[in-house]
């Protein structure tokens, strides 16, 4: 038997974090945030948070973080777990996804009303105004960093992007290193599968397994006859796959689902949230 992780679960203006055993019923959340009443936020600034879409975690310093980004009005945040401290925020309209990269650095991807590549540094601080550096495109919905390769994939439209991310005593480089073209549009979620390998995407209509060495796309078997998917997180020991789904006509929903190698699917319910993602509590990155 396999020790699973514990969840990460976003929606409305909260971040949730769940242990194994409350799976089956939720129960208490181990740790809560909420941005209409948590600490340390500038009172201007909690409107943003108010759609949460991202809930990631994180680390900087060797402190244990989790970063977190909202839609509509729009931020991303950067929370030390310890004691919900606030590092870093900025606003950023329909930031969809967040990564840290190596020095420091965070990497926003904003959808309609931003459409770019967005990199602060965790120096920014609480307030931080604009970005140091942006790269333009289309309804960029998700990030994830590739240690490995020294890759930043970001996913967005019809298309993901890989940019060259190297650090050194001179600086930073960030560069557009290749494009892969996607067989629908509207990119979504995007996160490693740490038990098996590649890259998981959502679109519209379906989910992806992106081979990074090989670039090959194919459906993603487990989930490949469930539409308007939000979010999926494949646990790195078990292979248990959690995700969240559009439902009602609605883009929210409150259920968090997951499936077992097995084939079992299990749903837990949130009533009156509107969760949108769900995430291990494991690294996100390749």
């Amino acid at each position: 038997m396999h020790l699973l992780h514990s969840l990460w679960i976003c929606g409305d203006g909260r971040a949730e974090l769940y242990s194994p055993e409350q799976h089956p019923k939720m129960g208490e959340p181990l740790w809560a945030w909420d941005a209409a009443t948590a600490p340390g936020i500038p009172e201007n600034r909690r409107a943003w948070f108010q759609a949460l879409d991202e809930v990631k975690p994180a680390a900087i310093s060797r402190e244990d973080c989790v970063l977190v980004t909202s839609s509509s009005a729009g931020g991303v945040a950067l929370l030390r777990l310890e004691d919900h401290k606030l590092l870093f925020s900025a606003q950023v309209q329909n930031a969809h996804s967040a990564e840290m990269l190596p020095g420091g650095w965070i990497a926003v991807a904003g959808s309609s009303g931003t459409d770019k590549l967005l990199l602060y540094h965790v120096e920014d601080g609480p307030e931080a105004a604009a970005a140091r550096t942006e790269t333009p495109l289309p309804h960029w919905h998700g990030v994830v960093f590739d240690a490995r390769r020294g890759l930043l994939w970001a996913a967005g439209a019809e298309h993901v992007v890989a940019f060259r991310w190297e650090t050194s005593r001179a600086g930073k480089s960030w560069e557009r290193a290749f494009e892969i073209e996607l067989p629908e549009n509207h990119a979504h979620d995007m996160l490693p599968d740490p038990h098996r390998g590649g890259l998981i995407i959502t679109t519209a209509s379906r989910v992806w397994r992106l081979d990074p060495q090989s670039h090959s796309l194919a459906p993603f078997a487990p989930l490949e006859r469930i539409a308007d998917v939000k979010s999926v997180s494949v646990e790195a020991r078990s292979g248990w796959i959690a995700f969240t789904k559009g439902e009602g006509g609605n883009w929210w929903s409150e259920h968090v689902y997951v499936l077992t190698p097995e084939g079992n699917l299990q749903m837990r319910t949130l009533k009156g949230r509107k969760l949108y993602k769900v995430r291990w509590d494991q690294p996100c990155q390749l």
